[in-house]
């Protein structure tokens, strides 16, 4: 498989762990899948928590774990680190948007890049990531008064979305020593 870099590492990289802690088994690898959707289970939990005593996390676990005992559980398969990188990415995002801070923005940027580089088709999170950025800064110049201001940090927030973006890219290339 010399130059096929259709899945990035980041799902072996768990798999490979798994196995060098407890031995090869399928129904090991399976298991990554299950915890990715628990992942998010837990995300949408933590997220709605303040929204009908978290009756819509619930829905949104329930409606997961369905989705994979009926369909999923066969897969060993990078996919569903796509998923986890993508509520990653959306929950990061609004938390930045919440608070104002940086590192949030860092942490969306990260998140995107890796699920951009698990598997091909989840590029849009890319655009995804710069829209929602730019819906924060809009968010951050209406204020909670209702007032157009101009946003008390410009460069920060992009800056950190790009760090963490580069350094989900940088994990992509080291892991197969940057050899083009």
């Amino acid at each position: 498989h010399d130059g096929l870099f259709s899945y990035g590492p980041y799902y072996f990289y768990t798999g490979a762990a798994l196995i060098w802690l407890f031995g090869y088994n399928l129904v090991l690898l399976r298991s990554i899948h299950l915890v990715a959707m628990l992942g998010i289970a837990v995300a949408g939990g933590f997220w709605f928590r303040r929204v009908s005593a978290g009756a819509l996390g619930a829905l949104l676990a329930m409606g997961l774990l369905m989705a994979f005992e009926r369909g999923q559980w066969p897969m060993v398969r990078p996919d569903s680190l796509v998923a986890l990188f993508g509520v990653g990415l959306v929950v990061c995002a609004g938390v930045a948007i919440r608070t104002g801070k940086s590192r949030y923005w860092f942490l969306a940027g990260l998140a995107a890049a890796c699920g951009a580089f698990t598997h091909l088709v989840a590029w849009a999170l890319v655009p995804a990531a710069v829209i929602t950025l730019a819906l924060g800064y809009l968010a951050d110049a209406q204020g909670e008064t209702g007032r157009w201001r101009r946003p008390p940090a410009l460069w920060s927030p992009l800056l950190a979305m790009a760090a963490g973006g580069l350094l989900g890219a940088i994990g992509f290339y080291a892991s197969f020593g940057f050899r083009f």
